[in-house]
């Protein structure tokens, strides 16, 4: 841990706080599943609720089923990893999960530096789609905290023609040395 601190400190000493991810760790730091695992971790609670999504017709209460869908896929990952970061990606890596309901989940990890993963989501009986991919970002935002977001396109189509587009939040982990950590999503 002390090389890790060390490392961390000549950033901030340098200025440079705007990619932790390029600091070295070792594995035993990380929680024990890669990029794309925690991708498809995400995704898991997303079934559910994109299947009552498009079986709306009304709009707002699609966006709302959507909305709640990548909520709690966002809720789950952070805590399910204490807030630490994923192994390093694979360069190639892929994971391919059947849900319960018959969706699907494809996913590919296609860079290393950045860390971007590629993905599909398909619900059961062409339902619908969600596709995308994210460019994960992290950065110091101050002494006892650090800063998060997922950067990419990620589109959701249903087999009526309705389409949505989203954006993540940004995170933001406090108290990372001292206080009770916690995890906030900020936009």
């Amino acid at each position: 841990m002390k090389d890790i601190a060390g490392k961390v400190a000549s950033k901030v000493f340098k200025g440079d706080l705007s990619d932790i991810l390029k600091v070295t760790a070792p594995a035993y730091v990380h929680v024990e599943r890669t990029y794309i695992e925690g991708c498809a971790a995400d995704l898991i609670w997303s079934s559910r609720f994109l299947t009552k999504a498009a079986e709306c017709v009304d709009p707002i209460e699609r966006l709302k089923y959507v909305i709640t869908s990548y909520l709690a896929g966002n809720h789950i990952t952070p805590s399910d990893c204490q807030c630490r970061a994923p192994l390093n990606p694979i360069l190639g890596e892929t994971v391919q999960r059947v849900l319960p309901d018959g969706s699907r989940f494809y996913g590919e990890q296609t860079s290393h530096h950045p860390p971007i993963t590629n993905f599909l989501l398909e619900g059961p009986g062409n339902l619908y789609r969600f596709s995308g991919f994210f460019e994960y970002k992290a950065w110091l935002s101050g002494l006892n905290s650090l800063g998060g977001s997922r950067i990419g396109k990620q589109i959701f189509s249903f087999n009526d023609g309705g389409l949505l587009s989203i954006k993540d939040p940004t995170m933001q982990i406090t108290n990372l040395v001292t206080g009770d950590r916690s995890l906030n999503f900020v936009g």
